[in-house]
C-alpha cells in the first residue's frame, strides 16, 4: 500500500468521525422531517419561528417560520423550509421553543431596526428550561400539531378588568360609594310640669337665691260662749 493511498483512508476516516460528532447523538444523521400546525387558544398562528432544541443538549437546533396558513416546518441549516422534504434533523428526543409576537411598536433610535412587538402566547413557550412541549421525533415523517395557550390567559395581569371593581383614576364606582351618614338623633321635647306643681322661685338675675317669706296665717275665728 503506497503512503498516498495511506493518507487518502486516513483523510476519508477523519472525515466520517467529525461528521458523526457534528450530527451529535440525536440520530446518527438528518433521518427525519416535522411539519404540522400551530394554534394559540384555539385559533391558528399566522406568524413566528418555532425551535427544535435536542433534548440533551447536544447537536444542532432546528428552526423554521410559521406561514400565514398556521403552517410550520423545521430543518437543520437553511434548507427549504417551505418544502419539508428538503428541512430534515436526526431523529430523536427534542425541547419545543416558539416564539409569536404583534406589530412593532417602533423602532431602535432614528432610522434602526423595528421593535420586536408584544409576545401574543405565554412567556414559558421561549425558554427550554419552561416549555412543556417535548417530542420525540422518529425516524421519517412527523406531523407535530403545537397547541398554545396565548399571553392573556396565561397572566392574569392581562385579563379584562370588571368596570365595577376597578373604575378610573378620580371616580369612585357605584357600588363603592360611601353610605349617606345618617342624621343625628333630635332630643325628645321636655315634658311640661303638672298644672298643679308649684311655681319654681327665680332669684334675682345676678344674686342669690332668696327664699319668698310665707304668708301671715290668719287669725283664729273667735268662738262666742
Amino acid at each position: 500500500m503506497t503512503s498516498i493511498h495511506k493518507s487518502r483512508l486516513l483523510l476519508t476516516a477523519a472525515l466520517a468521525v467529525a461528521s458523526s460528532i457534528l450530527t451529535g447523538c440525536q440520530g446518527g444523521s438528518n433521518n427525519a422531517t416535522v411539519e404540522g400546525s400551530v394554534l394559540v387558544d384555539g385559533d391558528l398562528a399566522t406568524s413566528g419561528t418555532v425551535v427544535f432544541n435536542p433534548a440533551d443538549g447536544k447537536g444542532s437546533i432546528a428552526s423554521g417560520q410559521i406561514f400565514k396558513n398556521g403552517n410550520y416546518s423545521v430543518g437543520i441549516g437553511k434548507g427549504d423550509l417551505s418544502k419539508p422534504v428538503a428541512s430534515s434533523l436526526p431523529s430523536g428526543d427534542y425541547v419545543v421553543t416558539v416564539s409569536i409576537t404583534g406589530p412593532s411598536t417602533g423602532t431602535v433610535g432614528e432610522g434602526g431596526p423595528p421593535l420586536a412587538g408584544p409576545s401574543l402566547i405565554a412567556a414559558k413557550y421561549n425558554s427550554t428550561s419552561t416549555t412543556d412541549l417535548k417530542y420525540t421525533v422518529k425516524p421519517g415523517k412527523n406531523v407535530i400539531d403545537l397547541q398554545l395557550e396565548g399571553a392573556a390567559a396565561a397572566d392574569p395581569s392581562l385579563e379584562a378588568i370588571d368596570p365595577a371593581e376597578e373604575a378610573p383614576a378620580g371616580e369612585t364606582p357605584a357600588a363603592e360609594a360611601p353610605a349617606t351618614e345618617a342624621p343625628a338623633e333630635t332630643a325628645p321635647p321636655a315634658e311640661a310640669p303638672p298644672a298643679d306643681a308649684p311655681a319654681a322661685d327665680s332669684p334675682a338675675e345676678g344674686g342669690p337665691a332668696v327664699d319668698a317669706p310665707a304668708a301671715p296665717s290668719a287669725p283664729a275665728a273667735e268662738v262666742n260662749p
